[in-house]
């Protein structure tokens, strides 16, 4: 036996404990444990209940009434990416807005933003989506105007109540330039449009919800056509500054999303909702039912 050895084990507890040697290795140890178990603790009992998310019921195929959509879907994979519960609860979007706003809902989407959100609705770091608000006018009944600037006067533009649109187009309706008649949905305004009840309808739309298939489910193919762009909205998941949960679900979401966009996940969702627009394109102008 060498000197070293030998002489480490002639050595008794307390000689150890003496020279200093053994308590601060085990007291690392426990400490190690019990910090490890703090951590567990509290990740579980953060959110003893899922966090209530508001989704729109009627922006297919961002959110649909079924709750699936583009939107639910990355919403969805980005807080279970961050290891986080939601309870998605899909309602109107002037209500899911409301709810944000006063701290009833923890989140909501998708919100683009309006000066009644400032100091109530802080926005994820990245969008959900971006899309292009555009004016669509009849193909009986064309506007005049080839660019928003040159509208005229009491130009009756349908919208989607509570929706969100781009300044430009805010500043001619505060100028009374243009006159907003609001519906649910834009497949109704897209109608409307058909039936002459407007001058014209702004659309938001992009990849995964194109024109064609937003006409088609209002069933005016041929009968409206693009006018011009009023502008390009970033669509976001809004977080309220009202709910006690607001900043630490809006962190769990951003760390999410970081992670499904490295990994693919976010890529895999826009391709699989692309490919089914266009299936759906096709079925609905063959006629079939689903």
């Amino acid at each position: 036996m060498s000197p070293l050895t030998s002489e480490a084990g002639s050595r008794t507890a307390g000689d150890r404990r003496e020279a200093g040697d053994w308590k601060p290795k085990v007291c690392r140890a426990q400490w190690g444990i019990a910090l490890f178990l703090a951590t567990l603790i509290q990740g579980v009992s953060a959110y003893p209940t899922p966090l209530l998310v508001a989704a729109e019921d009627d922006a297919a195929p961002w959110s649909q009434s079924d709750g699936t959509g583009y939107a639910n879907d990355v919403v969805r994979a980005a807080f279970q990416a961050a290891g986080a519960e939601i309870d998605l609860r899909v309602i109107p979007y002037a209500r899911g807005k409301d709810m944000v706003m006063k701290g009833k809902a923890v989140a909501c989407f998708s919100m683009s933003w309006s000066p009644e959100l400032a100091g109530k609705v802080q926005f994820a770091r990245k969008p959900l989506f971006i899309c292009y608000a555009e004016y669509f006018t009849s193909v009986k009944k064309p506007l005049k105007a080839s660019r928003e600037q040159d509208l005229a006067k009491g130009t009756l533009v349908g919208v989607v109540s509570g929706y969100e649109y781009p300044p430009s187009v805010m500043a001619l309706k505060e100028g009374g330039i243009v006159i907003f008649e609001p519906s649910e949905s834009e497949e109704l305004n897209l109608k409307k449009l058909a039936a002459g009840r407007i001058d014209a309808a702004l659309v938001n739309h992009n990849e995964t919800k194109p024109v064609e298939l937003m006409f088609a489910k209002a069933g005016i193919t041929g009968q409206a056509k693009r006018a011009f762009r009023s502008g390009v909205l970033e669509s976001y998941i809004g977080f309220s500054t009202a709910h006690p949960e607001g900043g630490k679900a809006m962190a769990l979401f951003n760390k999410g999303f970081q992670i499904i966009a490295r990994n693919g996940t976010l890529r895999a969702i826009e391709s699989r909702w692309r490919k089914r627009a266009l299936q759906e394109i096709s079925r609905l102008k063959a006629g079939r039912v689903p």
